[in-house]
């Protein structure tokens, strides 16, 4: 591992938290202003937008020829978020889950991923599962759209549209801080990965995964230490559909792959089964995701992961 790859490595770990903290904070200003709720903000700016890197690491292996990377990226990401980043969050401050939207938005979440892998497991990510997966994409951002209409009090004045313009800018700026500083830190990563020996798709299920996953991680862990809640369901629920159906479907058009056996027999089964544990959880009478709750999803991560590397 050069001096250039542990600079970047460096360079993203500092990037990282910064752009979290700035992003969570104007996200909420920007739901406050306009007067929607804060799990269409998680779910829309937050989601897809902390999923930016998966689209960058997956599409850019694909096109590269390395499709285990694209699709270790992909399913790693989404189980990274599930079992290592809502299990550190809840560990740091537990969460309480009573809105009903965030439960739908779970539901909705588990309908992709069966779909993803019912689909994938018999096609492969090529074309077909692509103009498919466009088109559930379609239809979530429709549905969301008439699921969180703007209601009177969001319409603005002139004289508010200045500070939302501006607020929007802010969000831009740090949204590309904590891009590019998860892109210089899993250019790092994946020197180390690389160095070790590893597989392609162990390097795609753990590193590139872990690696792209710690924009969710850093700004879940920062909505945690503000109490905001549905911040932190929103942009992860978000995030895991639009790796699914979105960097999924655009990876299958641009450069159409066939799954690795080893992907389905294992990752999938994985995904799968922290998929509907965690839509579980949430439909607890209480629906409190407890410190222990935490540590026995951190531990599935850990065997999982302990298993891609024996």
């Amino acid at each position: 591992m050069d001096i250039v790859s542990t600079l970047m490595l460096l360079l993203g770990l500092a990037m990282i938290p910064y752009g979290a903290n700035g992003l969570v904070k104007h996200t909420k200003t920007l739901g406050e202003q306009l007067n929607v709720s804060q799990v269409l903000i998680g779910t829309l700016v937050l989601g897809f937008g902390s999923s930016l890197p998966e689209l960058a690491v997956s599409l850019d292996a694909a096109l590269l020829g390395h499709p285990d990377v694209a699709i270790g990226n992909i399913v790693g990401s989404n189980i990274a978020n599930l079992a290592l980043v809502i299990p550190l969050t809840v560990i740091i401050y537990p969460i309480l889950i009573n809105q009903k939207a965030v439960k739908t938005e779970c539901v909705i979440m588990l309908c992709v991923t069966l779909l993803f892998v019912l689909v994938t497991g018999f096609f492969g990510l090529t074309r077909v599962p692509g103009v498919i997966f466009i088109l559930t994409l379609s239809g979530y951002l429709y549905y969301q759209r008439n699921q969180h209409p703007k209601s009177a009090a969001s319409t603005k004045s002139e004289s508010n549209v200045l500070p939302i313009l501006i607020n929007l800018a802010k969000i831009t700026l740090y949204l590309t801080m904590l891009v590019a500083g998860a892109h210089f830190f899993l250019k790092g990563i994946l020197a180390l990965g690389n160095a070790i020996g590893l597989s392609e798709a162990t390097v795609g299920a753990i590193f590139a995964a872990v690696g792209t996953a710690l924009p969710e991680l850093t700004i879940s862990i920062m909505a945690a230490r503000h109490k905001h809640t549905d911040l932190i369901f929103g942009s992860i629920i978000g995030s895991n559909v639009f790796n699914l159906i979105a960097i999924g479907g655009i990876t299958a058009l641009v450069a159409p792959s066939q799954v690795n056996p080893s992907l389905m027999h294992f990752d999938y089964i994985v995904l799968t089964f922290i998929t509907v544990l965690i839509t579980a959880l949430l439909f607890k009478k209480d629906g409190l995701i407890s410190r222990k709750i935490g540590v026995g999803l951190l531990c599935v991560y850990c065997a999982y992961s302990g298993y891609l590397f024996s």
